[in-house]
């Protein structure tokens, strides 16, 4: 008797981390510039709007590829990235264990407008 409680309880945890598991999905960005190069080091912020108590805010930075994965549980997300010398982009996403999230961020130059400043090498 012992033992099939031991296994019952045993069998239920596993479900249950199952379970939690299969609630998470990753989203996969890619972010480059107007031309298409990588931007290295681009900050990520992400946040779900959910009730105060169970808000999340994320944030991470792009490899020197370009690239960022997080791992978030099932919902929409608003993603934000920026960099310096770019302007922000703002995307909802959800993160859905069901499909895969591969987003490009493409960051439009930032305006530049100092007399007498070149602003390709701000000299």
């Amino acid at each position: 008797m012992k033992r099939a409680a031991v296994f019952i309880a045993a069998i239920s945890l596993a479900l249950s981390a199952q379970t939690q598991q299969a609630r998470t999905g990753q989203i996969n960005g890619h972010v480059v510039d107007p031309k298409g190069a990588y931007i290295a080091d681009a900050a990520v912020f992400v946040r779900a709007y959910r009730k105060a108590s169970d808000k999340i805010e994320l944030m991470t930075h792009t490899d020197r590829n370009g690239d960022f994965t997080l791992t978030v549980p099932e919902d929409a997300y608003d993603i934000v990235v920026s960099s310096p010398g770019f302007k922000s982009v703002l995307r909802t996403v959800v993160g859905s264990p069901r499909k895969s999230n591969r987003i490009t961020f493409t960051l439009p130059i930032e305006d530049c407008d100092f007399p007498g400043v070149n602003c390709d090498t701000f000299q």
